[in-house]
């Protein structure tokens, strides 16, 4: 593979703050984010406007899905948009890789995932699948 490895990174959106520290250390490590969706914010939109806005972001979301090399899902036993970005990519053979799949509420699909313990593995499993 030549230039960097392009990442995806899916998780709760209560936990944005954190997650764009994650893209933004996986940055600094030389791969390539395919979409920040951290910055989206719903609530700057008039309730007429919301719905063109949502699916706007739902779009984007997918597009950064499509492009990445790997789907990194964070675990959380409320997740519901990054499990249908978990969906997708499998759909599309790309990867996915879940940190704390023990908090993700279990289905048949988490046995298509690769389970990692922390960040670090992650990035070690990209970088030598690359």
């Amino acid at each position: 593979m030549t230039g960097p490895i392009r990442v995806y990174v899916a998780g709760k959106f209560q936990d944005r703050l954190k997650l764009r520290e994650v893209m933004e250390g996986l940055r600094k490590e030389g791969f390539e984010i395919t979409h920040d969706w951290t910055y989206e914010d719903e609530e700057s939109c008039t309730e007429s406007e919301l719905p063109e806005y949502l699916t706007g972001c739902a779009q984007a979301d997918l597009r950064g899905v499509r492009q990445a090399d790997f789907v990194l899902l964070f675990g959380h036993p409320e997740l519901k948009g990054a499990l249908i970005e978990a969906g997708a990519a499998l759909a599309l053979n790309i990867p996915v890789m879940v940190i704390d799949v023990e908090k993700c509420a279990y289905n048949i699909f988490t046995r298509l995932f690769t389970s990692v313990a922390n960040l670090e593995d992650a990035m070690f499993i990209m970088r030598e699948a690359s």
